[in-house]
């Protein structure tokens, strides 16, 4: 997949969710896919397309390995938009990269309670519940209903390998 810049001709209000959406999904580019974004959080009117471009630039920057950056991408995020499952979901994943467990299972768990639906903050809080033994049925739970919404994914095999052995640990 290549990447390219933004055109500053498609950055109306109407398209700014579809642009950034890209980078969400994909948050490869590095430096010249964070730039864009900067530019398009300084074009957006409302707030909650100011915080999904964080939360983009978040991801953007998480995966170049800029920990520091997305830190504050992800925070201005969720203080742009309190209630959005997306914004919890990307400081949860930036609090799990600078190894801070107990902040990423409270940013998922954030994100899980705001948006029910959202396959990924699922299967986030799953992974992160799983490393603790007493909250094994719990991460069980997250699991299969990270394979409800979301059993045609990718990470749906590594989860349906890991339930069977989950389930024993339970018993």
């Amino acid at each position: 997949r290549q990447w390219r810049p933004l055109s500053d001709a498609c950055t109306g209000p109407a398209v700014i969710c579809a642009l950034v959406g890209e980078h969400y999904v994909y948050p490869e580019g590095g430096r010249a896919a964070a730039n864009a974004l900067r530019n398009l959080a300084s074009k957006a009117t409302t707030v909650w397309d100011k915080a999904f471009v964080q939360t983009a630039l978040s991801r953007v920057l998480l995966n170049s390995r800029h920990v520091k950056g997305a830190r504050a991408a992800a925070q201005e995020a969720v203080k742009l938009d309190p209630v959005s499952g997306r914004a919890h979901l990307a400081l949860g994943q930036v609090a799990l990269q600078e190894r801070q467990e107990e902040q990423a299972l409270a940013a998922f768990t954030k994100a899980v309670e705001l948006d029910p639906t959202h396959g990924m903050a699922r299967l986030a809080l799953a992974d992160v519940l799983a490393r603790k033994a007493e909250e094994t049925p719990r991460a069980i739970q997250e699991y299969e209903t990270f394979l409800k919404l979301a059993g045609s994914s990718e990470e749906a095999k590594r989860v349906k390998k890991a339930l069977p052995i989950l389930k024993r640990r339970v018993k």
